[in-house]
């Protein structure tokens, strides 16, 4: 896919994976989390999987992300974050997490609303609602409309996207690993 320039700089859509990784990086902050609690808090957001246990794609993810300050994300995924996404480790301590995240979301990202209607009035998003579903759909229309970085886990609509977008969508896990 084409890059609108450098992808580290810019406007960054987030998914609700990598937003969800952005707020609980904040509250772990804010809340002086040992590193054991930090490592056991991103091992459940990021999953198993996904996340290495280092300081260093820690601070990766904050240098990404924290100099943007154009931060953009779409109604349906802030509310998909604020069910916390069954991550049982966030949600011991809920109300702290939900009262420093809406703070952060108020602060640092624009949630855009997309709603159904505005979605279908274009052929092409009318199908990507259909294939990959609205909240889907509503990131790839604002990243398209943007023309900038979407970041996601969410490989089937990574992989469902046609190769002529007109923006650049990337797997955080694989994002935080490239050299660029």
């Amino acid at each position: 896919m084409p890059s609108p320039g450098s992808p580290r700089g810019g406007k960054v859509v987030l998914d609700t994976g990598p937003l969800l990784t952005y707020l609980a990086l904040d509250y772990l902050e804010k809340t002086a989390a040992d590193k054991a609690r930090r490592n056991a808090v991103l091992r459940d957001v990021r999953g198993s999987s996904d996340y290495r246990s280092t300081e260093i794609e820690q601070g990766c993810f904050d240098v990404l992300v924290c100099p943007h300050k154009c931060l953009l994300t779409t109604s349906l995924v802030v509310a998909e974050v604020r069910k916390l996404r069954g991550h049982s480790l966030l949600s011991r301590d809920e109300y702290h997490f939900r009262e420093l995240a809406l703070a952060k979301l108020e602060q640092d990202v624009d949630d855009i609303p997309y709603s159904l209607r505005d979605l279908c009035a274009a052929p092409d998003f009318r199908d990507l609602v259909c294939r990959l579903g609205l909240t889907d759909a509503s990131l790839i229309c604002l990243a398209a409309k943007e023309r900038c970085l979407l970041l996601t886990d969410d490989r089937r609509m990574f992989q469902g996207l046609y190769a002529g977008a007109k923006f650049d969508m990337r797997l955080l896990g694989e994002y935080l690993k490239s050299p660029e």
